[in-house]
């Protein structure tokens, strides 16, 4: 198989962009051992599967591609590889995907559970929270607003996987999001510095969307206002805040205990 080591080959320019937001109108990178597998667990076909030279053999080997569905495999210089990586210890391997592999939010059922994001900014935060979405059993992720691409590296890298088991769908503004959700019969929860519910305290966590802010300001005011009702995480301890995914993680495994204590 031919390795690449020019900087000026086509295949390379292609990979590389993909780092880049604004080439990723199509197309989006997935790196590491454990990403390429969940992928394929979930089903996906890879448009290109990318390796360093060095790492080749036993990659293929423990990855046992002959099983995997790709349309192309394409060896790289190790030196060129780093530079198509977004990650500073490369695993030597990474994946081209389109995008329509990750599934849109269409059927909606009557105990469904999503999670919508607005506004928020850190890459590593939503990865984290698409993680505990998959875990927890959570069907979908809405973005609204000016959220982080779901499909930067760190993003699906973040996700370990998880952004191949959930749907997903974006709104320009929350207000839609609310209105999409209302129209399915889904009660709306905004996770904010309230006064009023602390998540414990609520009765039912199916057929809910759970509305998390961005990691400075939180959900708009008018978000919460607009939303069925406002929750909290009680903090009795020393601190004003939690990390946005901790605190989302913390909301959306409420749905699980509720899962688990209704089959008591």
């Amino acid at each position: 198989m031919k390795v690449i080591t020019s900087k000026e080959n086509k295949t390379f320019k292609f990979v590389k962009g993909l780092l880049d937001k604004k080439n990723r109108e199509n197309f989006f990178i997935i790196e590491g051992i454990k990403n390429v597998e969940e992928a394929s667990k979930a089903g996906a076909s890879f448009e290109m599967l990318c390796f360093s030279e060095d790492r080749y053999e036993q990659l293929a080997e423990s990855l046992r591609i002959s099983a995997l569905k790709i349309g192309q495999t394409v060896l790289f210089d190790s030196s060129l590889f780093s530079k198509i990586s977004d990650t500073q210890t490369p695993q030597g391997v990474l994946a081209v995907l389109d995008k329509k592999e990750i599934k849109p939010i269409e059927k909606i059922e009557p105990k469904d559970v999503f999670v919508v994001l607005e506004n928020l900014q850190d890459p590593g935060n939503m990865g984290t929270i698409i993680r505990s979405c998959a875990a927890a059993g959570v069907k979908g992720l809405v973005t609204c607003g000016d959220c982080v691409d779901l499909f930067s590296p760190k993003t699906v890298r973040s996700s370990m996987g998880g952004i191949f088991h959930i749907q997903y769908k974006h709104f320009p503004g929350s207000d839609k999001a609310i209105a999409f959700f209302k129209e399915n019969k889904i009660l709306t929860y905004a996770l904010a510095l309230t006064e009023d519910n602390t998540i414990y305290d609520i009765h039912r966590w199916e057929g809910v969307a759970l509305f998390i802010g961005n990691e400075s300001n939180g959900l708009q005011k008018s978000t919460v206002e607009k939303c069925d009702r406002s929750v909290f995480i009680p903090m009795p301890g020393y601190s004003e805040s939690l990390n946005a995914a901790v605190a989302a993680s913390l909301a959306i495994y409420e749905t699980v205990r509720y899962r688990l204590g209704k089959g008591r």
